[in-house]
């Protein structure tokens, strides 16, 4: 086999997860950190074929077989290597070609061989005494071997100090500009991107250095921190800081603790919390949580408490429910981040607020009645009966949301409608309905629509499906209107079509105010992702004004928000259980929003 060939390798077994190739074939059952199945080549009744999402790795105990996903895939199909590889790598978007793509890996090769050589060049640096990151670092509380452990380093304020050190080892500097290490002048000379900055190298899980993050030393640069672009090398929509050092610690427990920033990653680790990674400063995306679904089957979040950490907070416990994994939500009493609260703390303190973490339903719920809520004459914070209400309708929408995702099961839903009724004093079997609809002679607890005209479901999905895939044409068309659907806050209930936007947001933003690099956004995806972004390019059509058509989108989605919630203010109208006051407050929310309906219709 060649280099080129083993390299091609490594990335179908990276990107093709073993569970969901053999899941195809063999109905696997989980147990314990693994999964069992009956063996697809040989007959039994028995379950004796074992699945580790962890090592990617199956083996039979009843005939022997065993191996990888592309060595399953070969067996099940009598094929060889290169077959197996080949039909593996069209599925998952690997660009294939007998012997491998020789430019592309050898230009991998020199990539890694640059990130390389600038890890240790930023890591001796920072070895050197007397040197502001070493101190910073010894300010933070982090010891020498932590930095160690981690390769952290330093770049200093010599703007050629990387390029020498390039030039000495005989790399080509060209190469180091596009993996974003250096910058072209004018004049034609380079100079160092990274200066003044604590240096964080991401590693994958081959133990390969794929890009850089920088902290700034200086308090005045434009950005506090400063991240390689996205290269050959590195995708940081499907990267996760430090996974190479945690992963099994995150498999032999079975639960990872997932953080904002590279501080509290070193922080948590070094005080003894080794299951702990972060999303590399971006919303946690789909193919970051399949990747830690290969490892764990709990995820702890454990973001900034500030509104926009609660709000990132409430965006990954979506992303993590939607690939199978649960989670809990970590409450940070005092602190800012986890970095601070074990600073002050300590590691038992951190312990037991990591075992009292807030399961995600319950967090959603908290975070609800937050806007509802006021002060009693003892301070207390409480609900009155018009807020109860309140809370009631965005809790039940938001559950409602989370059965038709299929995010949670009858069992839970049942639980939190049953705490609901307790503390409302509103009947379970009035939650139930309103979740739910009435079913009479229905087997099946299923959201139905609620509406005043008769809208079959699968037509329901239809429309929502036709305007999620209108709003990612038009994003493909202009990078303006990416960020305005961006601003537009509208959650895309198709996670496929999720996904694809939020890459398109990110390379939208990349564009600054310019075109979208097409070519270089869709490196970023994998199948299905790309061939439906085609198949959308073809078949969807746009208009001629295009400014005009994502504002005629823009008012339906917001008119069929509202007539939404005039159809949950409508159903608690006829509530037997509120009383007159309500009623009152109710209808005139219900005519507010009529009006806000009108006016949108008028435009």
């Amino acid at each position: 086999m060649r280099a080129s060939d083993t390299n091609i390798a490594e990335e179908i077994k990276s990107r093709a997860n073993i569970v969901d190739v053999i899941g195809r074939t063999v109905h696997l059952k989980r147990t314990g950190s693994g999964y069992v199945g009956l063996c697809p080549f040989h007959n039994e009744k028995t379950p004796s074929f074992s699945v580790s999402e962890s090592r990617q790795s199956f083996h039979c105990f009843g005939c022997g077989a065993s191996g990888d996903v592309i060595s399953f895939y070969e067996k099940l199909h009598n094929l060889n290597f290169m077959e197996a590889s080949e039909k593996l790598a069209g599925e998952y978007g690997i660009e294939w070609k007998p012997g491998g793509d020789t430019d592309r890996e050898s230009k991998k090769s020199i990539y890694y061989a640059i990130n390389k050589a600038a890890a240790r060049f930023f890591y001796d640096a920072i070895r050197k005494p007397k040197n502001p990151a070493l101190s910073y670092m010894a300010d933070r509380g982090v010891f020498p071997e932590t930095i160690k452990t981690f390769g952290i380093g330093y770049a200093d304020n010599r703007e050629n100090s990387l390029v020498e050190y390039l030039r000495e080892q005989n790399l080509p500097l060209e190469k180091a500009q596009e993996l974003g290490l250096l910058v072209k002048r004018q004049s034609g000379e380079y100079r160092d991107m990274f200066l003044n900055r604590v240096m964080f190298p991401i590693i994958n899980t081959r133990e390969k250095v794929i890009a850089f993050g920088g902290r700034d030393l200086t308090g005045n640069a434009r950005a506090k921190y400063l991240n390689s672009p996205e290269s050959l090398l590195f995708h940081k929509r499907e990267n996760l800081y430090a996974l190479n050092l945690v992963k099994d610690a995150m498999v032999k427990g079975n639960t990872g603790i997932l953080v904002e920033g590279y501080m509290d990653v070193v922080s948590l680790f070094q005080n003894g919390f080794r299951n702990v990674t972060a999303a590399l400063g971006t919303a946690l995306t789909s193919a970051q949580a399949r990747m830690l679904k290969r490892y764990v089957e709990t995820m702890v979040l454990a973001y900034d408490m500030d509104s926009a950490g609660v709000a990132a907070t409430l965006r990954s416990i979506d992303v993590i429910r939607d690939v199978g994994l649960s989670g809990r939500v970590l409450s940070l009493k005092g602190a800012k981040d986890p970095d601070e609260y074990v600073q002050k703390n300590g590691q038992d303190e951190l312990s037991r607020a990591l075992a009292e973490a807030i399961p995600f339903m319950d967090f959603k719920l908290m975070r609800i009645a937050e806007n509802y809520e006021h002060a009693d004459e003892q301070g207390n914070l409480v609900l009155d009966e018009e807020a109860r209400v309140a809370f009631l309708r965005d809790a039940v929408t938001a559950i409602r949301e989370d059965v038709r995702m299929q995010r949670v099961g009858p069992v839970e839903v049942d639980f939190y409608i049953k705490k609901m009724a307790r503390d409302t004093s509103i009947s379970a079997e009035a939650i139930h309905e309103e979740i739910y609809g009435k079913q009479i002679g229905m087997g099946k607890n299923v959201p139905v629509a609620r509406t005043g005209k008769k809208v079959s479901s699968v037509q329901k999905m239809k429309d929502i499906e036709a305007t999620e895939r209108l709003l990612i044409r038009l994003s493909l068309h202009s990078a303006k209107i990416a960020e305005q659907v961006g601003e537009l806050q509208y959650l895309f209930q198709t996670p496929l079509y999720r996904e694809i936007f939020e890459t398109i947001l990110e390379a939208a933003k990349e564009a600054d105010g310019g075109e979208i690099d097409r070519d270089r956004m869709e490196e970023r995806l994998e199948d299905p992702e790309r061939s439906t972004i085609a198949e959308i390019m073809q078949n969807v059509k746009l208009a001629e004004d295009t400014e005009v058509q994502f504002h005629e989108v823009e008012t339906g989605i917001k008119r069929r928000a509202l007539e939404a919630s005039a159809r949950e203010l409508n159903e608690l109208l006829s509530d037997p259980e509120i009383g007159e006051d309500v009623k009152e407050r109710v209808m005139r929310e219900l005519r507010e929003v009529r009006m806000k309906i009108n006016a949108l219709r008028e435009r």
